[in-house]
């Protein structure tokens, strides 16, 4: 073989491993990717997200988001304070006296003494184990055995007798000037479903649907009509709807946290604090009874709130040419861009709070309306029934009588 061949067929070999390299490093970048995207997934738990804090496991630590008082820790200056006073009928007292004098030794045994000083020791008794056994019986009465048919029964009959009222609460809903909405997964007779909830500090209004978006909220009917200010977390959907609308500060903490902790951008724990500082000042305000955040301090928040914004978009690597000549459309962004560009187009609903007190920071309402009927699904170990078409609470109302009433049965 001559050398004009060799070097050709050389040549020809090289290209095609530089192809290979090529697809090869293609694969690994795809594969590292998606590596990166699952341990995002995996590290999330009920600080960084909205899962609950149910789901965190044993292994995972409890971390707060209050941060360190600068205060000093103890009393603080003015506290009146108070200690353990003596008590007027010690259970037990040692009486301790000279036996002579210290002078000239004279005996003092059956000369009477006169209290000097009195101290006394507050003492637990010692421990002992006390071991309790309880023993549980189940008797099954012959004078009234239920089936389970009499069960789904009295539920049906229960969601029917209160479907006015659950009417009734929609309409007040719909008619108020503020609520909070969230929604979650639940399972309905073995399928997924998806519980809508709106509520005020008085009513909660829950039904489930098939579908999570703009369909289910029509079809609830509530959002349709309501013209007031919406507390909400940063799902689409809500937007088709021409209330005025405010962010939670909760929901964005934790979309905060877990930008720092999965892409190491030190802006996002900077937003997250600057969060948490507002609402503390808000907090303030509003406990001296203004209306708003005064408009010198509010600027000077704002304005500390888009500079973070701007570091943050600065922080962010411009996509390569690669994925911009491959991929077509919408490009997919990281979370990071996602949440920056949430802060930016949506600032007047997350900053809202500043100029209206009566705006609150967080939607946490609508999520502790809901965490009652996750717990139960959970204790009762089951599905929600059908009858549970209509699932809600009235403060006025027992909380122990509603429950009851759409109690879950095994089908």
């Amino acid at each position: 073989m001559r050398a004009e061949e060799q070097i050709r067929q050389l040549e020809t070999e090289n290209m095609s491993l530089r192809e290979q390299l090529a697809k090869a490093l293609e694969h690994l970048g795809q594969a590292l990717g998606r590596i990166h995207e699952l341990e995002g997934q995996l590290a999330k738990d009920s600080h960084n997200s909205s899962k609950p804090p149910s789901s965190d496991g044993p292994r995972r630590k409890r971390r707060s988001q209050r941060r360190t008082s600068e205060k000093p820790t103890g009393g603080q200056p003015g506290h009146a304070g108070c200690s353990l006073m003596q008590g007027a009928s010690p259970d037990e007292v040692v009486r301790h006296r000279p036996v002579v004098c210290d002078h000239c030794h004279q005996l003092l045994e059956g000369i009477a003494g006169q209290v000097k000083e009195r101290r006394q020791i507050h003492d637990l008794p010692q421990v002992r184990l006390v071991v309790q056994e309880h023993q549980v019986e189940e008797v099954c009465c012959p004078a009234c055995q239920v089936s389970e048919g009499t069960w789904v029964a009295w539920v049906q009959l229960a969601a029917e007798r209160l479907a006015p009222t659950v009417a009734q609460i929609a309409d007040w809903l719909s008619a108020g000037a503020l609520q909070h909405a969230d929604e979650t997964v639940v399972r309905i007779a073995g399928k997924r479903r998806w519980l809508h909830v709106n509520s005020t500090g008085l009513l909660t209004h829950l039904a489930w649907h098939a579908k999570r978006g703009r369909q289910a909220l029509e079809d609830i009917g509530i959002w349709p009509r309501f013209r007031g200010r919406a507390l909400r977390d940063r799902w689409a959907s809500y937007d088709y709807y021409p209330c005025a609308q405010s962010i939670c500060g909760a929901h964005l903490v934790r979309d905060c946290v877990s930008v720092y902790e999965q892409e190491q951008q030190p802006w996002a724990e900077e937003m997250a604090d600057l969060l948490l500082s507002m609402a503390e000042a808000a907090n303030e305000w509003r406990q001296r009874g203004a209306h708003a955040v005064p408009a010198e301090e509010g600027d000077a928040w704002i304005a500390q709130y888009f500079e973070l914004l701007a570091c943050g978009f600065a922080a962010q690597p411009p996509p390569s040419r690669e994925a911009i000549r491959k991929q077509l459309g919408r490009q997919k962004q990281s979370a990071a861009k996602n949440l920056l560009d949430d802060l930016l187009r949506r600032a007047e609903q997350v900053l809202a709070f500043l100029d209206d007190l009566s705006i609150p920071f967080t939607s946490n309402q609508a999520e502790r309306d809901l965490r009652m009927v996750k717990v139960q699904q959970k204790i009762s170990g089951t599905d929600l029934c059908r009858a549970c078409n209509r699932i809600l609470k009235h403060r006025g109302i027992p909380r122990r009588f509603l429950f009851e009433a759409t109690v879950a049965t095994k089908q």
